[in-house]
């Protein structure tokens, strides 16, 4: 979340400098940034295939680490996946929708949304660590639930603040967003690296998160958008985020606490004890 925050400010930041002209945007502009992502999907995938799933020997290595995670693990993928819904979709709201909120639904001029939402990235960038210490003081599972509960909490009132067309209030709308958001994408990366047995770890978390994140964060301006236009409500998209993160809510109760700390105290559900492929 951090690097992915800062990368979106320096970004932000440059394309507010060398803004192309409207026809330039609509001719070639819009192009740049699908083509920037071809390399580096590229690149992505080098480094994934060059990676190892474990340090186990290779005689002890599954045969097809996907369908082995796929059948061992697929409950807790589930799980995991469930709460990512929330992680992705307040994510993309956060980073993204908003903006656009701001300018077609609420009218504000493109110039201030685009410093509040520097602003507020920013600042998610400089807390991110901060929330990284209380995953390591708190059990994995009271930090899931307050990123979901502080999503439903704060969704109606942000989008209300926000609604009233100033700087000041795009910023505080943000920010009440941003507090589920970074939470719930720090916490993912340390949940996802502790749930999934060793064996098809790398698998199965790249599995759940790229496929959660696609269907939640990737639809989320859309969906909110769709909703506005359907309901004639500026609030419609507040109400879709409290109703996922609830379902995530609900997801992260089902998933085993995990911290070092805190693990001995909750006997609830254990991962799967399968380790090697048996055929």
């Amino acid at each position: 979340m951090l690097r992915r925050g800062v990368l979106f400010i320096v970004c932000a930041s440059l394309f507010a400098i060398v803004q192309p002209a409207p026809t330039s945007m609509l001719g070639v502009g819009w192009r740049i940034p699908f083509l920037m992502a071809v390399p580096l999907g590229l690149i992505g995938w080098w480094i994934r295939t060059g990676a190892q799933e474990n340090v186990r020997p290779a005689s002890e290595r599954p045969e097809a680490p996907i369908k082995q995670a796929l059948r061992t693990e697929w409950k807790m993928m589930l799980r995991v996946g469930g709460f990512i819904s929330c992680t992705g979709l307040s994510f993309y709201i956060f980073t993204t929708y908003m903006t656009t909120f701001l300018r077609s639904t609420v009218g504000l001029e493109g110039t201030l949304v685009l410093a509040g939402n520097i602003i507020a990235l920013s600042m998610a960038a400089i807390v991110a660590p901060f929330v990284g210490r209380a995953i390591d003081k708190f059990p994995r599972r009271n930090i899931m639930a307050f990123a979901t509960l502080s999503t439903v909490i704060m969704a109606i009132p942000a989008y209300i603040i926000a609604g009233q067309g100033t700087l000041t209030a795009s910023l505080i709308a943000q920010v009440m967003l941003g507090i589920g958001a970074v939470t719930a994408n720090c916490v993912t990366s340390v949940m996802m690296a502790e749930v999934f047995q060793e064996v098809t770890r790398g698998t199965s978390a790249g599995i759940t998160y790229n496929v959660t994140y696609a269907i939640f964060g990737g639809s989320a301006p859309f969906i909110s958008t769709a909703l506005v236009s359907w309901t004639g409500s500026p609030l419609a998209p507040a109400v879709y985020m409290i109703i996922i993160a609830l379902f995530a809510f609900t997801a992260s109760r089902f998933i085993p606490e995990t911290s070092p700390v805190f693990v001995t105290a909750t006997p609830a559900i254990k991962a799967p004890k399968v380790l090697v492929n048996p055929g």
